[in-house]
This record gives structure tokens, C-alpha cells and sequence, in this order.
């Protein structure tokens, strides 16, 4: 088995045979989230040698419940008894921990075969996965230029002046003034704004609000069935769906004041 020292890693290979792979399955959930623990340990410190109290620490488990789980590792020939991860070596490849030399090597070899290719004014560069092996092979992959479709930012979306706009109209009128900028009114504005072309503008925004402050029930709320007194309309109230349909097609056209 190779002895190179290994540097920490910010990731490491978790191969797709982990669901099938017979002594991983025959652990138990708990077992396997602990397993998964050691490798990211192992990654993030290189071959620094852990102790079991700081295994057990980081998995939040007492130093009894570590040691039976440990012997169950040793005997899958997981782990040794210094809690070293076996068969690391064979798969995490040392190149993985070769940025500098890897990225040296291009650059010399960058002139020789460096390939691009246009396809209009618009371009972006394409991130190409080196191949799965240790070595470095004499194929350079070559730096491909590619035309793809730019994605138009949408204006802006005014949250605060939408909110302004509802106070100025509808404050006067007597209905409670929106002090809050709050995700769930960002969402809700944001979900009518992206619906269509005429809502994004102001004038749009105001016009509802104008048009909403026209129905009475609205404005001076009314009686409920249980004889209670519902007191009108606030900014969530005519931030719902139900609400701006029966307004903007004029359902409440004959209850207008």
C-alpha cells in the first residue's frame, strides 16, 4: 500500500457502489452516517492520527458507543485499530491533492495544443472534467469557447415602492399603513410580477390600488355571519390572488361607492 502523506482536501471520491456494496448495507444507518464522519475527518486533517475521545466528540457519541462501533469497523476492515481509513490511498488519488503541479503542467503545455471555438459575439468558457486517473496524461484538454444564449435579467422588482404606493392610495382612505418589507409580501409581490408584462410597472400598482379603495366592503369593512365586525382590507388582503381577480375584472364593479 502506498505511503504518501496526503494533504487535507476540501472533498474526497464517494464511489456509487456505497448503496450497493454489501458490508456498507449490512451496517445499520447509524453506523453508516459514522462511517461517512471518518472520511470527511480523514479528508479535512490528511494522516493526522485521531484519538477515540476526539472520534467520539465529533460524532456525539460516548467513548463506550465509539468503541463497540469501532470494533465493528475493524472487523469490515474499514478502519485499523489506530482508526486509520483503510484502502484510502487506492481510492483517493494523489492527484487529487496536486492542483499546483497539475495547473504548472497546463501552462507549459498551454501553446501546444490550446483550441477555441466561436460561434458569435457571445461566448463563455467551458469547464471540461478531467479524466478519472492518477496520472498526468499528454491529452491536454483544450480551452473550448462556446456560443450560448445569454438569459436577460427582468427588472429589478420595486418591493418598497409597491409598498409606498399602497400607502399613499390606500392609508388615506383609512386602511392600516404597511410598515414591514417582509419576505412573505416580497413573495407574494414577486409571484404577481413574474405572472405578467402589465404588472410590472407602478402605474399598474396604483391603478389597483384605486381601483380596490372603490369597493366599500373594502374600505369600511361589514358585519360577519357570526356578527362580528371585520374592519376592511389591509396590503397582505389585497396581496391575495382572489382578491386582484375580482377587482381587476370588476366583480365588485356594482359595489363600487
Amino acid at each position: 500500500m502506498s505511503t504518501k502523506a496526503f494533504k487535507a482536501l476540501p472533498w474526497f471520491r464517494l464511489y456509487h457502489e456505497f448503496a450497493t456494496d454489501h458490508k456498507i448495507q449490512m451496517l445499520s444507518e447509524a453506523d453508516q452516517r459514522r462511517y461517512i464522519m471518518l472520511l470527511c475527518l480523514r479528508c479535512g486533517n490528511g494522516n493526522v492520527t485521531f484519538h477515540d475521545d476526539l472520534i467520539a466528540f465529533s460524532l456525539r457519541i460516548s467513548l463506550e458507543e465509539w468503541e463497540t462501533t469501532k470494533n465493528r469497523f475493524i472487523e469490515a476492515k474499514f478502519i485499523d485499530k489506530n482508526n486509520k481509513i483503510l484502502n484510502w490511498e487506492k481510492r483517493q488519488y494523489h492527484s487529487d491533492s496536486s492542483t499546483p503541479r497539475v495547473r504548472d503542467y497546463r501552462q507549459r503545455k498551454k501553446q501546444a495544443c490550446n483550441v477555441s471555438v466561436t460561434a458569435g459575439n457571445n461566448h463563455e468558457n467551458v469547464s471540461v472534467t478531467v479524466p478519472d486517473t492518477d496520472t498526468e496524461s499528454e491529452f491536454i484538454v483544450p480551452t473550448v469557447l462556446v456560443d450560448l444564449p445569454s438569459t436577460p435579467k427582468g427588472p429589478r422588482i420595486p418591493y418598497q415602492q409597491i409598498i409606498e404606493t399602497y400607502n399613499e392610495v390606500c392609508v388615506p382612505k383609512g386602511r392600516p399603513a404597511a410598515r414591514r418589507n417582509n419576505p412573505k409580501r416580497q413573495a407574494r409581490i414577486r409571484s404577481l410580477w413574474n405572472e405578467s408584462d402589465k404588472v410590472r410597472s407602478l402605474d399598474w400598482w396604483r391603478s389597483y390600488f384605486d381601483k380596490a379603495m372603490t369597493v366599500d366592503y373594502i374600505v369600511k369593512g361589514f358585519i360577519t355571519r357570526d356578527g362580528s365586525l371585520w374592519n376592511g382590507a389591509d396590503l397582505d388582503y389585497l396581496l391575495q390572488d382572489k382578491v386582484i381577480t375580482k377587482i381587476v375584472e370588476g366583480t365588485y364593479d356594482h359595489a363600487q361607492r
